[in-house]
């Protein structure tokens, strides 16, 4: 396991060879962030519904890698330096529920952190950043794939119901999104989209590096910066300068609503 006196990790533009990895973050550590775990209830009575999660997020990922207006960016360690893979002795609530998650990713969907690079180390994070309220062309070849996967996930959505979300919790957090965008969003913006970090290498500046290399890449943009913050990222938005300039709520039917704090930074 890393320690704190170890040195940063290594950040590099993510391939499609880092999906696996990328999948594996998120399904293990991205569930401690509350949103997540609200629209994906159906994770935690049925591991098997994690298929889908696994098959829709694939896409998305893709997606992202293909859009020219998208960053996904990870953070990879030496793999001597690798998180372990067994449960430390007395994980509890949310910490036990990411290693039995672990257990699932890594023995029956066979993901793994490696690093996609040819000898490259292990993932421990990612962070997408996206240049919301732009939009940038697509070259052909990459427009043909995009095409090919939209239809792809056109049919799906029609003819399948997934299993791995709350459908009433995800049309309202649809709602929401519509909102956000109408209220915090009206103008262009270098927006952090996701940002992820392995649960069992928290606190070691990880998550601070994938946001300063966007903060970095929005001055080159000479765009401002955007989020909302989960309850693990709001110090770390203000220790980089970010200020709330709101609350975005989600409705939860069945649940807690969930607010988070809008984050905007000037560069």
């Amino acid at each position: 396991m890393p320690s704190s006196s170890t040195p940063p990790p290594t950040l590099r533009p993510a391939t499609s060879a880092d999906i696996p990895a990328i999948l594996s973050l998120l399904l293990t550590s991205f569930r401690q962030f509350p949103l997540f775990a609200a629209l994906y209830t159906p994770l935690s009575h049925d591991l098997n519904t994690t298929h889908d999660t696994v098959f829709f997020w694939r896409r998305r990922l893709l997606l992202a890698l293909l859009d020219p207006g998208c960053s996904v960016v990870v953070a990879e360690v030496p793999a001597e330096q690798a998180p372990a893979l067994v449960a430390r002795e007395g994980a509890r609530g949310e910490e036990a529920e990411c290693w039995r998650m672990l257990d699932w990713v890594v023995g029956t969907a066979g993901l793994s952190q490696q690093s996609g690079q040819m000898g490259g180390g292990v993932v421990v994070g990612f962070a997408i950043w996206r240049i919301r309220g732009v939009t940038r062309p697509f070259g052909w070849a990459a427009w043909l794939k995009k095409l090919a996967i939209d239809l792809e996930l056109l049919f799906y959505r029609k003819f399948y119901t997934r299993k791995d979300q709350d459908t009433t919790r995800y049309k309202s957090y649809l709602k929401a999104e519509e909102l956000l965008e109408q209220r915090f969003y009206p103008d262009p913006c270098y927006y952090l989209d996701n940002l992820c970090v392995d649960f069992r290498c928290q606190r070691m500046g990880i998550g601070t590096a994938l946001a300063e290399w966007g903060v970095e890449s929005a001055r080159t943009e000479r765009l401002p910066v955007g989020t909302e913050a989960g309850p693990m990222g709001v110090g770390l938005y203000r220790k980089l300068g970010f200020e709330e300039v709101g609350v975005w709520r989600v409705q939860i039917p069945g649940g807690q609503d969930i607010e988070m704090p809008v984050m905007r930074l000037v560069v």
